[in-house]
């Protein structure tokens, strides 16, 4: 493999050789993992696993959304999430608390989320902003 600036009178596979051996270079692979930090309970508990499919409730939530805030797209990546909000949504202000963690955590494991699965979620947390604002009312 040949890099601008290269030396072409060196060998091929020589400058393969020289840029692994440098301490900096590295392969591309899955990031190194690191130990996550303890997990904030007062969401979705002890950390276990992940709900692969919707609960019966979680699919009844979803009908009862208008039709533009349900998030199908997070339903289908992401089915353990969509479980906890309809947990939390007769909590607005627990729910607010679920959504920033979601959206603004600092959990070094996490790759964040698709663009749809965003808008989805951005959605849904404008929707429990409104329902709070009206409640005060």
């Amino acid at each position: 493999m040949r890099f601008p600036g290269d030396n072409p009178d060196s060998q091929p596979g020589q400058l393969d050789a020289e840029r692994r051996s440098h301490p900096g270079w590295r392969l591309a692979s899955k990031p190194p993992v690191r130990p996550a930090p303890a997990a904030d309970a007062s969401f979705h508990g002890p950390r276990g696993p992940q709900a692969r499919s919707l609960t019966a409730a979680a699919h009844l939530w979803l009908a009862k959304l208008p039709p533009r805030y349900q998030p199908l797209a997070l339903a289908r990546r992401h089915p353990h999430i969509v479980n906890q909000l309809e947990a939390l949504w007769g909590s607005p202000a627990r729910l607010s608390g679920y959504f920033r963690e979601l959206l603004l955590s600092h959990r070094l494991q996490r790759a964040g989320f698709s663009f749809d699965v965003l808008t989805e979620l951005t959605d849904l947390q404008s929707l429990n902003q409104q329902r709070q604002r009206h409640s005060r009312h």
